[in-house]
């Protein structure tokens, strides 16, 4: 078997006697063979792809997570089922400054390499935006900039948490995307929709955000839409089953986010699901925080 006049199988046939083949039956084994080939070398090249694929996508996303002695953050992709399983989902924890990060999660709508591709450049236009001013208004504000030239079927949202470690002081504005949700203490979940403005790019001035008090033990839950929608039942009753979970494996696990994290992913996916999933939790303490574990990027077939 040669494909592009270079080697790649062989093809043996034989027969319970010695015999001679003949022309024919000789012509029918090379087409054969040359089918045979080309398979082979199709199936390489979609290996050889989809590695690639995967190997960009984790360069894409945070190599490790920040360690402060205050704060606990977990963090999941899982690329959806279908296509070269690279996308535009995307997540971020940014140390802004002393007892300050920002908490982030985004969404190109898409797949395959130009989704991943713009993604990496609003992840590094938030980083370089975040020095010169991490509020959020001002960070999503300037970001329509970069995205105001997006075609009229490419959407790109994003979630963005100026969290105060020390005052627990949390500062949320929402470009087009679903609403983080708190944990108190207590076990209380709901979701945060305030701050909320359309998707990046779309005109509308100034964006606006909304502040309120993160408790020291409370949990954050940032996500994309891929880990509540569904394709007959829309966003409603997944959202409803996620701040459901949150809640509960909450009061379960007390300790690290490492388990939430994974038990919400196993939680959420569905058969031939077709979106990626991604999921950002953070908890602010008092304590010293456990070693994050590196990197956090999933892939359903390693779980």
């Amino acid at each position: 078997m040669n494909v592009r006049h270079e080697p790649i199988g062989s093809l043996v046939v034989w027969d319970s006697e010695p015999r001679e083949w003949s022309p024919s039956e000789r012509e029918l084994l090379t087409g054969l063979a040359a089918q045979g080939g080309q398979a082979i070398a199709r199936a390489q090249a979609f290996e050889d792809q989809a590695n690639a694929a995967r190997t960009l996508q984790e360069s894409l996303l945070p190599s490790r997570l920040p360690r402060l002695p205050n704060l606990d953050v977990a963090a999941r992709y899982v690329a959806g089922e279908s296509g070269l399983r690279v996308g535009g989902d995307w997540y971020d924890c940014v140390e802004v400054g002393d007892q300050l990060v920002a908490l982030v999660v985004g969404d190109v709508m898409g797949k395959g390499l130009h989704a991943a591709a713009l993604m990496r450049q609003l992840r590094t236009t938030l980083r370089t935006l975040t020095v010169i001013d991490p509020s959020p208004s001002a960070v999503l504000t300037a970001m329509d900039r970069v995205t105001q030239d997006l075609d009229t079927d490419e959407i790109a949202t994003v979630v963005y948490v100026l969290l105060d470690l020390s005052t627990g002081a949390a500062r949320i504005a929402r470009a087009g995307h679903l609403p983080p949700l708190l944990t108190g203490p207590g076990g209380q979940t709901r979701a945060l929709y305030g701050g909320g403005s359309p998707p990046l790019g779309v005109p509308t001035g100034e964006r606006g955000e909304v502040e309120l008090q993160i408790p020291l033990g409370s949990l954050l839950v940032l996500y994309s839409d891929g880990m509540v929608e569904d394709r007959e039942t829309g966003l409603g009753p997944g959202l409803s089953s996620l701040i459901e979970a949150v809640g509960r494996l909450t009061a379960q696990s007390r300790r690290s986010l490492e388990p939430i994290a994974d038990a919400l992913l196993d939680g959420a996916n569905q058969p031939h699901r077709e979106d990626d999933m991604t999921l950002l939790l953070a908890r602010r303490g008092n304590h010293a925080s456990a070693p994050t574990p590196p990197p956090a990027f999933s892939r359903r077939q390693q779980r």
